[in-house]
């Protein structure tokens, strides 16, 4: 009988160990449609380890896997996609999934090549800028608003141009600031001022195409593969002198100072290792202030038209945060907890706290510079109205600033209305 059982128990194993099911398609260029040649395409996860392709002229691959649930990746120069991306910025894609009376063996991978942006800075007079500072920022959407992230910095070389490379395709902004030459050279400041007769003046801060104005900001709309030149001309600032008032009568920490950009996200304009007692030549606008000294920090909105503006460093706590939701109906009570949420309006972050069976809630420190309150729980609470004190409030959105005691009374209701911020 043992030799009976034993090929009937191969016969069984056998079929079920050697069923696959193939993934295959073909590697194209989102643009053109062309097929890819020498791109390396790697599936993973699932219940192998990994598989790797590299395509020919074609683009073909082909892979023979178990059931399962698999991601498909593309490598092309140095550039990785993910098959089935929804929106070129998104970092996930569409999943593989194998198995009976599914097709996945004639896929498309529409594989979206990098973007890169690159420029010269220049003054008036055509000269290049070295060391002038650029700032990139991404347009995205986030809980169904725009929203701009930055996605960093980089400096112009001797010759003024500058260079981004292996972005994703999307929607984005640019700014450029920079200071003459003789910014970096000890005492040169005094010894142009003393050949003109007149301070030395930093360039003002400049919104691709040119514009002073973060409103007037121009968006760079890229497409897979595009190489966008961006070029800036930025011209002296003339404007206000912040003068600093300091504890020990000199500021000797270092400080930046903002600009509101595009999407009212921060730009920065100035930074000052050491800052001494003023900076000049400041065009009128809003900035944030953020001083550091002796491991303290302070960060101040201000407003800036012509002449001087005295501004008191002296460095306060942070933000707090506080205040009582009541229910518009008595007898429509929450049986589940209620949630109290922060939402950062320039990072998209949001922090949330238990409401308080008086209805009372609070944040001890608050790290946002603008935020907007929103309930959430079981019982679906809406805010139907706000008041706020302490802080500017506008839209929905409050200002936070340090030092700043801030309270908020909240009406909700499960009846959803238009939110009112005063």
């Amino acid at each position: 009988m043992s030799l009976l059982i034993g090929p009937l128990i191969a016969a069984l194993v056998l079929p079920c160990a050697a069923q696959t099911y193939r993934v295959a398609g073909t590697v194209v260029d989102s643009e053109s449609r062309k097929p890819l040649n020498r791109t390396r395409v790697t599936l993973t996860d699932g219940p192998i380890a990994e598989l790797s392709a590299i395509t020919v002229a074609d683009g073909k691959f082909s892979f023979d896997v178990p059931q399962g649930k698999y991601t498909l990746l593309a490598a092309h120069r140095d550039w990785g996609d993910t098959y089935g991306k929804i929106l070129p910025s998104s970092d996930s894609g569409a999943a593989i999934i194998t198995g009976p009376e599914r097709d996945t063996g004639h896929l498309e991978f529409r594989f979206r090549a990098p973007v890169a942006i690159h420029g010269k800075v220049v003054d008036q007079d055509g000269e290049p800028i070295p060391s002038a500072t650029l700032e990139l920022f991404l347009q995205s959407v986030v809980a169904g608003r725009k929203r701009l992230r930055s996605l960093g910095k980089a400096e112009s070389d001797d010759f003024g141009e500058y260079y981004w490379s292996s972005l994703n395709a999307g929607t984005y902004y640019l700014a450029a600031v920079g200071e003459p030459w003789y910014y970096a050279t000890p005492f040169a400041d005094e010894a142009v001022t003393t050949a003109s007769g007149t301070p030395p003046t930093p360039y003002g801060l400049s919104y691709f195409p040119g514009a002073t104005d973060a409103s007037a900001a121009f968006p760079l709309v890229l497409r897979p593969g595009a190489d966008a030149q961006a070029d800036f001309t930025l011209r002296p600032a003339l404007g206000a002198t912040l003068r600093f008032v300091c504890p020990d009568g000199w500021c000797g920490g270092s400080l930046n100072l903002y600009a509101m950009g595009p999407g009212n996200m921060q730009a920065l304009i100035r930074a000052e290792r050491t800052l001494g007692t003023e900076i000049q030549s400041v065009p009128p606008g809003r900035y944030t202030i953020q001083y550091s000294s002796e491991e303290k920090t302070t960060r101040r909105v201000i407003d800036v038209s012509n002449g001087e503006v005295t501004i008191d460093l002296e460095p306060k706590p942070a933000p707090t945060l506080s205040g009582k939701v009541s229910f518009q109906n008595p007898e429509d009570r929450p049986h589940h907890p209620v949630y109290v949420n922060l939402l950062d309006d320039d990072t998209g972050e949001s922090h949330a706290v238990v409401l308080g069976p008086d209805g009372s809630f609070s944040w001890p420190e608050i790290a946002a510079s603008r935020g907007r309150l929103f309930l959430s729980g079981d019982d679906g609470f809406f805010i139907t109205q706000m008041s706020v004190d302490g802080a500017i409030a506008k839209d929905g959105v409050i200002e936070f600033l340090d030092g700043a005691v801030v309270r908020v009374g909240i009406a909700a209701s499960t009846q959803p209305e238009l939110s009112k911020g005063s």
